[in-house]
């Protein structure tokens, strides 16, 4: 149903290199759609981290849902739905735009979704941790670095279609590529890379309840600002050409010129 709807609305939109024929008014209000997004997506996510952190600290809050670190809680739940849209509009793209290469992106988030939802890492993870001694590296569990290993490997080969639909693209799919590739690498940054200073730090309360939200906040965080991007290159295809920094700054231009 989603596959036919989705073909039902791209039939009627250009490609991404082509201008919107509604005007300037109908650019402007493309990129305010999409800022409004982001606001809302972010005021989300620092509602459940500041419920988090009173989670932790107050008796406020006895759910344990609502940890940011909980599997199935209401944070990393919202944290689906980003990953679900981002899909489905990666398939809007590849439908409207009458390319396959969205779908090279499309396969990576999704799975990124479906490890989210069940735990592909680390389960597979737990199965490849007995080959490893248990002092390989200084504080990390055996589960630790095979999750590690297994995620590396899994989003490595998930690049190499990614990596070939950029070498076949047009420009502006490859702008599209490096900024999406740039907000991908502050996701693992948090997702990946302080993963394992997280677990650390676990016998260190403060230090420990800082990492915490630190990772996981900040993995919200860009996973709404990659929400955010590929809407707006699906309501604001002109922008494909400009880098992140040159996207960001033209909406704040156009913010200003319309106050």
């Amino acid at each position: 149903m989603v596959f036919f709807l989705l073909l039902i609305l791209g039939s009627g939109t250009g490609k991404m290199t082509e201008k919107p024929t509604s005007g300037k008014n109908s650019r402007k209000g493309h990129a305010l759609s999409a800022t409004l997004l982001l606001a809302l997506l972010l005021c989300a996510d620092m509602v459940f981290i500041a419920v988090h952190a009173a989670y932790r600290l107050t008796p406020l809050f006895d759910n344990p849902l609502h940890s940011l670190d909980r599997e199935m809680g209401y944070p990393e739940m919202f944290q689906y739905i980003k990953w679900f849209w981002v899909v489905i509009l990666l398939l809007y793209m590849m439908i409207s735009n009458r390319s396959f290469r969205f779908a090279a992106w499309g396969l990576l988030f999704a799975f990124l979704l479906a490890d989210d939802v069940f735990m592909l890492h680390e389960v597979w993870g737990s199965r490849i941790a007995p080959l490893f001694t248990e002092n390989i590296l200084s504080g990390l569990r055996k589960q630790d670095i095979g999750e590690l290993l297994v995620l590396a490997g899994a989003v490595l080969i998930l690049l190499l279609p990614v990596g070939w639909a950029y070498r076949k693209g047009s420009p502006e799919f490859r702008q599209f590529s490096c900024n999406l590739f740039l907000l991908l690498a502050v996701l693992f940054f948090f997702g990946v890379i302080l993963d394992p200073v997280h677990t650390v730090l676990r016998s260190y309360p403060v230090a420990e309840f800082i990492m915490g939200i630190a990772e996981d906040g900040g993995e919200m965080v860009a996973a709404s600002l990659i929400a955010w991007y590929v809407f707006l290159q699906c309501v604001c295809g002109e922008y494909s050409c400009n880098s992140l920094a040159e996207t960001v700054s033209r909406i704040s231009k156009r913010k200003k010129a319309a106050c």
